[in-house]
């Protein structure tokens, strides 16, 4: 058997969404164009968290479209990555600095702990 004969197997037809699963998933889209790129769905996490009211322009695509990231938040995450990435031999590439800075519309007094008060 050649690949081509193996691959060729491997193929599935993808059929149409059961019309069960459909009523039970209301509101669901897919994203063509994003295809797998897990970067692609964290610009769309990031837009959705900004989403309605942010004015700010945003692209799909980013300085670091189609590369793996990671965000560390706090030195051991920092210390826990430098170490997995010498272990595997991952070159890295800073594309920001230490620290969270939020801008100016970004809410970061969290109403639930506001709620949690008057209990």
């Amino acid at each position: 058997m050649t690949l081509n004969e193996l691959f060729e197997g491997m193929k599935k037809k993808v059929e149409p969404m059961r019309k069960d699963h459909k009523n039970s998933s209301p509101g669901q889209v897919s994203y063509p164009t994003a295809g797998h790129d897990p970067y692609k769905k964290y610009r769309l996490g990031v837009a959705a968290a900004g989403a309605p009211d942010c004015a700010h322009e945003f692209d799909a695509e980013g300085p670091a479209s189609g590369l793996m990231v990671s965000s560390h938040y706090s030195s051991a995450d920092e210390e826990i990555m430098n170490a997995a990435h010498k272990r595997v031999g991952y070159k890295v590439k800073k594309l920001a600095g230490k620290g969270s800075k939020e801008t100016d519309p970004v809410n970061n007094v969290s109403p639930v702990a506001q709620w949690n008060k008057t209990k």
